[in-house]
């Protein structure tokens, strides 16, 4: 369960809304992209799903390599987990 006192910091409570409008993006991108292949362009179901995965694979591959690019234009940060904040209500 997640802590109601979490939603009270705009941070989390923004990143969360925008998390889960990106997830509904994306699944439903993912649906109506299936959609398409089969229903305009007469694929069959395992075609749609094995053309479905190409971005998918691409973007896997892309991932990783590209991880330290934001570092270049914004310079070594301290990321939250390094400096966790004191609980609240903790001495």
């Amino acid at each position: 369960m997640v802590s109601r006192a979490l939603f009270q910091g705009r941070g989390f409570g923004s990143g969360i809304a925008l998390n889960t409008v990106a997830a509904f993006a994306m699944m439903g991108s993912a649906y109506f992209t299936t959609q398409y292949l089969q229903s305009v362009l007469a694929m069959g179901t395992l075609e749609a799903a094995l053309w479905s995965l190409a971005p998918s694979l691409v973007i896997g591959a892309a991932a990783p390599p590209a991880r330290p690019w934001p570092r270049r234009w914004t310079g070594p940060t301290s990321s939250p987990a390094a400096s966790p904040s004191p609980r609240p209500g903790s001495p």
